[in-house]
């Protein structure tokens, strides 16, 4: 009976242990299987959703359109709830007559307290709620072009970062199979090749590691290995090194920088033509209902409704000196809009023609990789110079795609796509 209750105990906790194994290989598997998908798209997507300075600026979204539904709440109508208590002291005089015409104070006083309830609706403010409205809803539409202009810093961080950690595996690849070959040659000069192989493939290594924790720190998911990075670089299938005016138009419409600018612009008018509003008139109807102590311990109502009007005279001259201050903040905001433009077409032009050197400068090294022959008895001299020429292709192919990546992001193709 014991050897059976054992048996079974045994059972019943190697069955948990093959479960819980199970289990864990099943994680672990599901686990490789979405970090060895790590390709570009995937690095973009999560990058999109994970990062620190995405979140931020999206909660800086969900801010401006709370206070822009703020605003909207001043047209409502305010009801507010009050008590009130007074004593109040009276002190008269009292003549009376006497012989030499004397008088004396009386004192009288009295505990006046109640409870008020009041009810205020803004009929006309000079324009100035409906500004504060338009005013918070170009807020929001600067927020989330500021957003999106940090998109696309993001992107472009990502796609460098992967381009060069794929590239770099590369040349690791095509360097590490040139110092197997040279380790096979016996000749005077094997051992220096090899030397200056070796220097070089930790030169790579460390530049693999740097890129690696960048492109994590971007991503801000779970930790992808170098390994991990598997799918090829791609590019935007519009681009060409040729087409700057295109891309500066494009560029002028699509870069969120660009588009923050002009939304301050409309807020900077509206601000100016707030400060004009101050001087209009502010009319509201209220009505109160008083619910009061009156004499001899009685409570009385009281109900009033009416019109008030309020209309500023006098500052100091501190309204003109704000709408002074808009228009020159007008005046700024229309400077940079010039000028950011200004600069956003150099960028692209630059960007085009760092993409067309590219072009041509991959091609160039594919031909000279093509073209070169590798002699029959290949000395480490040899083998020296087919790794140069690989790693001048993957270096050409390297900065083709890092030039592609800039020109995206001057133009701002990929704002919309993630």
């Amino acid at each position: 009976m014991g050897a059976d209750t054992g048996g079974d105990i045994m059972g019943r906790e190697g069955r948990a242990a093959v479960r819980n194994f199970f289990l864990v290989t099943v994680l672990l598997a599901s686990l490789g299987a979405r970090i060895s998908a790590a390709d570009m798209d995937f690095c973009l997507k999560t990058a999109v959703l994970n990062n620190p300075r995405l979140v931020l600026s999206a909660e800086d979204i969900k801010i401006a359109r709370l206070k822009r539904n703020q605003v909207s709440s001043l047209f409502m109508p305010k009801l507010s709830l009050g008590a009130y208590y007074d004593y109040y002291s009276l002190d008269y005089p009292s003549v009376f007559s006497s012989s030499i015409g004397a008088f004396n104070l009386q004192e009288a006083s009295d505990n006046f307290y109640g409870t008020r309830m009041t009810l205020t609706q803004p009929l006309y403010t000079g324009g100035a709620i409906t500004t504060l409205k338009k005013q918070a809803s170009q807020t929001l539409l600067d927020s989330e072009n500021i957003h999106a202009a940090e998109k696309n810093r993001v992107l472009y961080g990502v796609k460098v970062k992967y381009i060069n950690v794929l590239y770099i595996k590369k040349k690791l690849e095509a360097l590490e199979n040139a110092m197997r070959q040279v380790r096979k040659i016996d000749d005077g000069a094997a051992a220096e090749s090899y030397a200056e192989m070796l220097s070089r493939k930790a030169a790579l290594d460390a530049s693999l590691v740097d890129n690696i924790y960048d492109l994590n720190a971007l991503t801000a998911s779970e930790f992808i290995a170098g390994e991990d990075i598997t799918g090829d670089a791609f590019i935007d299938e519009s681009l060409s090194g040729d087409a700057a005016t295109k891309f500066t138009l494009l560029a002028i419409a699509n870069r969120p920088e660009l588009k923050s600018l002009r939304e301050k612009e409309s807020v900077d008018f509206l601000s100016l033509g707030l400060e004009q509003s101050v001087k209009f008139p502010n009319v509201d109807l209220f009505s109160t209902y008083d619910y009061l102590h009156a004499a001899e311990n009685e409570w009385a109502t009281n109900f009033q409704v009416g019109v008030s009007m309020t209309l500023p005279l006098y500052d100091g001259g501190a309204r003109w000196l704000r709408f002074e201050e808009k228009k020159a903040l007008l005046r700024k905001t229309k400077v940079s809009i010039a000028q950011t433009e200004e600069a956003i077409k150099r960028e692209v032009e630059k960007a085009c023609r760092k993409y067309s050197l590219a072009e041509k400068y991959l091609s160039e090294a594919a031909a000279s990789k093509k073209s070169f022959r590798m002699p029959q008895r290949a000395g480490s001299g040899d083998i020296m110079s087919w790794a140069r020429v690989t790693e001048n292709e993957l270096d050409a192919e390297m900065r083709f795609y890092l030039a592609g990546a800039y020109l995206e992001y001057a133009v701002g193709i990929l704002i919309s796509k993630y």
